[in-house]
């Protein structure tokens, strides 16, 4: 488990994720290839072609990725 302290939350809200009352959260974790951060962030991010797959649900409140601040390969993704 990473500290809030060692995360970087690339594009989040915190708002948006308390404010509607979340009950559930999937959490991924992927180590990027060396010198494939940019394109997994590009990919995984809140605006990626991952996160592009889920809008169609009504219950679908987003995705966000954070970087492991003491691992740049390491992120976390949450889906809502």
């Amino acid at each position: 488990m990473l500290a809030r302290e060692h995360v970087d939350c690339l594009g989040c809200d915190a708002r948006r994720r308390y404010a509607r009352g979340v009950v559930i959260e999937i959490v991924w974790e992927f180590v990027a290839h060396p010198g494939s951060q940019a394109e997994l962030a590009r990919v995984y991010g809140e605006h990626g072609a991952w996160a592009r797959l889920y809008p169609s649900s009504p219950r679908y409140l987003g995705t966000t990725l954070a970087r492991d601040l003491t691992d740049d390969r390491r992120f976390l993704e949450a889906l809502e």
